[in-house]
């Protein structure tokens, strides 16, 4: 396929925006065609971006896969699962895509463009499974994991900041505790105060005879969840 100078002129541009420049960037005008458009030309000239989402679904579990187990050596199968599943998701890819604004590269079919699609939440992150299927494909394993776990990892590690609240940080806590100490973490309730429609609960993590920090809550388990957040800054935990 002959690409056309004004796409690929587009195409430069998102280059210089991934700070990545393909070798075929054919291979790059290629994540971006969309089953819509395949369904409506008769004439072959698109191809499915389908099977490089496949392809880069499979690379980027293996990425972050390999790259939360690399960071968090404190941090057991179960954590790194739900850590691990926070990122390779949907609303995750989906945020990614909006950061490179990969909507603006889709070649849609009319339907599909009309309903809203460049802005679709599930065909953006596909776009970018799609994106890194294309990165792998025109480089290596070693040039994707590059890509997502140093040159733009700010846009995964802001956008977890962004869901600290879908953390367990006592299971985080609790599992270093017993890794590093040998001990098992408690909270200790410090005190309530207000109304008994609108308490407020105060505790503090303790494990052994070392207390750690405290927190507060509408109710003892966001109170711990807090202690327990506080606490893992405290130690200087890594969970991002």
């Amino acid at each position: 396929m002959n690409l056309e100078n004004d796409r690929i002129r587009l195409l430069k541009e998102l280059e210089n925006d991934l700070e990545y420049k393909f070798n075929n960037i054919e291979i790059l005008d290629g994540a971006f065609h969309h089953i819509s458009i395949v369904n409506e030309e008769t004439n072959e000239k698109f191809i499915s971006n389908e099977r490089m989402e496949f392809l880069g679904d499979s690379v980027l579990g293996l990425v972050f896969g390999e790259y939360f187990y690399k960071k968090h050596k404190d941090i057991d199968e179960g954590e790194l699962t739900k850590l691990k599943s926070k990122t390779v998701c949907e609303d995750s890819f989906a945020n990614a895509a909006k950061y490179f604004k990969l909507g603006n590269y889709l070649i849609l079919g009319k339907g599909e463009e009309k309903s809203g699609g460049r802005n679709r939440d599930s065909i953006l992150s596909d776009t970018f499974e799609a994106l890194c299927a294309a990165i792998y494909l025109d480089s290596s394993y070693d040039r994707i994991y590059d890509f997502i776990t140093n040159t733009h990892i700010n846009i995964f590690n802001d956008y977890l900041e962004k869901n600290l609240d879908k953390y367990n940080y006592k299971a985080i806590l609790q599992n270093y505790i017993q890794t590093k100490y040998k001990s098992k973490l408690k909270y200790r309730l410090d005190k309530e105060s207000g109304p008994d429609h609108d308490k407020t609960f105060y505790v503090t993590a303790i494990y052994d005879n070392n207390v750690l920090e405290s927190g507060k809550g509408k109710n003892k388990k966001t109170a711990e969840q807090e202690a327990a957040k506080n606490s893992i800054e405290k130690l200087g935990i890594s969970f991002e």
